[in-house]
């Protein structure tokens, strides 16, 4: 049984590297004593690297070939995850509708109308928290289980009894036992490629937490074990202190066939006594082993021996479900994470194994602090979503920073020395800016989250809503109107690939722009070149110009100072625009106007504001999430909290 899961950033100076960190494989230690508090000054993401451009892998376009609304009126009071699954043709969603109630809808293809039920009981409304999220998943037998509306709570679970039938949804009281199912948080369905499904859970609050595998049985219609007892166990580990583990799994399988699981220790409800990132891997979810192949003893333990990757002690700056993993160009892991430096900065780090343990170095030389203080919800200004290798060996780290001042890049590491060698924006994420598009409201419902499932190669479902963000688990005293709930369906778009070698050379008369034409027109002669600029760190975008050559100019506007700009330029033909190559440069002042230095095609839709990342337009924080089909898990979204 193997389980299958889904897959929701100039530029003037060099990384200073810290000498490697080695930490032993054999055993853990008490977490050292923090040498520097953390600086009080907001973070701020300072480049990491001079270089701003860099020629990385394009995403495959994708166009709209159905649009749904499921509901016309559903709860945008505050962030609350909400799911989609696909079952073949068939697709199910869930989420809270206007008054808050639990409600599921089922269609059995694209183009048929949605079909919703409201679940009825005190369980199936939501209230403040933002932890009470929706999870689905349909099993091998085509049943339908919904998991919802839990922090800290007995177990909320439906299930169907007939496919495709939201009347025989019924609710299950009991998994496997109720003296594991009384505290619920965190509920995960996960899916195996042989079809078994798996429930994963903590039971108990942040610091007396256990973590449990669950597997069904579907001809049986009932749950057991997947593994004798809970995966983490976080009680007497040292003197009588208890502790709870917050574990992310890595979206596929590495070369080598393994899962890979990270997870922090957190001894009490505050967000600032994580502690001690640790990894092991798995190939089934049930048998378990350090980076070097050591069979680990179920449940894991703080003190586990050999599963450290770095022994950050409590008020550190470690943030639970922050980690990301990569492979270098050898194929060894590579843990990315946030933590505070020896002089009190929040940096990304890199740690990877060897010989002598996990060696550890810093990656940015970001200024300032993330304040991690408190109970509930968090709302952090930084961001780190995707952390992927590169066809060229690279490694390549998207990050969102919404401090003092706003960024959203791409960092990109050697493969082999783990040194930054460029810094730019976040390239597309092939979508079409159509299936973000936000609606104004007061207050803002400033939060757009995207979920995108894969039924196949050559299909994406999309599901779209927008709310205000999260309040520590707290009232909002003013809330918007309710919002719809959108789907789309979208088949493969041929389109260009980036532009090549986009250079930006500033001066006193403006930004000169060159470029060469991609290495792949998309099957269709390039009919010109769309240029872009933001001003808040690829966060936003603003439309300039298009034009038929390979170069441009950039105009100031006025000389107030120099300005950081990025700028993006995109190949066009008669499938549309392809993959964005961007650059960023300190310009002597406010930029105005692009002109063609050649035959220009004229301005189109100049000054329109267009999505970041070629997908959507950010006005706080954009969660996307992707899934792939029924037969595997997807990217989770998760709050920061107790």
């Amino acid at each position: 049984m193997h389980p299958s899961r889904p897959s929701a950033m100039p530029w003037l100076l060099s990384v200073l590297v810290t000498p490697a960190l080695v930490l032993p494989l054999t055993g853990a230690t008490a977490p050292p004593s923090p040498t520097e508090e953390a600086r009080e000054e907001p973070l701020v993401c300072t480049p990491s690297s001079d270089a701003t451009s860099y020629d990385m892998d394009s995403s495959q376009r994708w166009r709209v070939t159905d649009r749904s609304v499921v509901d016309p009126s559903i709860w945008s009071g505050h962030l609350v995850p909400q799911d989609m699954v696909a079952d073949g043709p068939a697709s199910y969603v869930g989420y809270y509708d206007a008054d808050r109630h639990l409600t599921v809808g089922y269609r059995p293809a694209p183009g048929h109308p949605w079909e919703t039920r409201r679940l009825s009981g005190a369980a199936a409304v939501v209230g403040w928290d933002s932890h009470n999220g929706i999870d689905l998943a349909v099993d091998s037998a085509g049943d339908l289980h919904v998991a919802a509306n839990m922090h800290l709570d007995d177990l909320r679970y439906w299930r169907t009894s007939s496919p495709g039938d939201l009347d025989s949804l019924e609710r299950v009281e009991t998994m496997v036992s109720p003296d594991r199912e009384d505290r619920v948080t965190y509920p995960a369905f996960r899916r195996a490629d042989d079809g078994t499904l798996i429930f994963d859970h903590r039971n108990g609050g942040a610091g007396d937490g256990t973590q449990y595998f669950s597997v069904y049985d579907p001809d049986r219609r009932s749950w057991s074990s997947l593994v004798d007892g809970p995966l983490f166990d976080g009680g007497a580990s040292r003197g009588s202190d208890d502790y709870s583990a917050y574990h992310r799994i890595t979206e596929e399988p590495n070369s080598d066939g393994y899962y890979e699981m990270t997870w922090v220790w957190r001894r009490t409800p505050d967000a600032a006594t994580n502690s001690r990132l640790s990894y092991a891997r798995s190939k089934d979810l049930e048998h378990w082993e350090t980076a070097s192949g050591k069979p680990l003893d179920l449940p894991l333990r703080r003190d586990t021996a050999g599963v450290v990757v770095d022994d950050v002690p409590e008020h550190g700056g470690l943030l639970n479900g922050a980690e990301r993993v990569a492979e270098d160009a050898s194929g060894r892991p590579v843990v990315v994470y946030p933590r505070l430096d020896d002089a009190g900065d929040h940096q990304l780090f890199g740690a990877r194994p060897s010989a002598e343990g996990w060696e550890t170095q810093r990656l940015t030389r970001w200024r300032g602090s993330m304040d991690l203080e408190g109970e509930g919800t968090l709302s952090t200004p930084l961001h780190l979503s995707d952390v992927e290798s590169q066809s060229d060996g690279s490694i390549r780290a998207d990050f969102r920073c919404s401090g003092p001042e706003e960024r959203a890049r791409s960092l990109i590491l050697d493969g082999r020395s783990l040194k930054p060698v460029a810094e730019t924006a976040i390239p597309s994420n092939g979508y079409p800016a159509e299936i973000t598009r936000r609606r104004e409201t007061t207050p803002p419902a400033d939060h757009g989250v995207l979920e995108v499932v894969e039924p196949a190669d050559d299909e994406r479902r999309a599901m779209f809503w927008q709310s205000r963000g999260t309040n520590g688990d707290r009232t909002f005293q003013q809330t918007p109107s309710p919002l719809p709930l959108r789907v789309y369906t979208l088949e493969p778009q041929t389109a260009a690939s980036p532009p090549r070698q986009l250079q930006a050379e500033p001066s006193s008369q403006g930004l000169r722009l060159t470029w060469r034409a991609p290495r792949d027109d998309g099957d269709s002669p390039i009919t010109g070149y769309r240029i872009e600029t933001s001003r808040d760190g690829g966060m936003t975008w603003r439309r300039a110009d298009h034009v038929d050559g390979t170069a441009a100019r950039i105009d100031p506007e006025r000389a107030d100072g120099p300005e950081d700009l990025t700028v993006r330029v995109t190949a066009t033909n008669r499938n549309g625009a392809g993959d964005g190559a961007t650059v960023v440069a300190s310009v002597p002042g406010t930029m105005a106007a692009v002109k063609a230095e050649g035959t220009a095609a004229g301005p189109r839709n100049a000054g329109v504001p267009t999505a970041a990342g070629g997908g959507i337009l950010i006005l706080l924080v954009l969660a996307a999430r992707r899934r792939r089909p029924t037969r595997s898990r997807r990217r989770r979204y998760r709050p920061r909290s107790r």
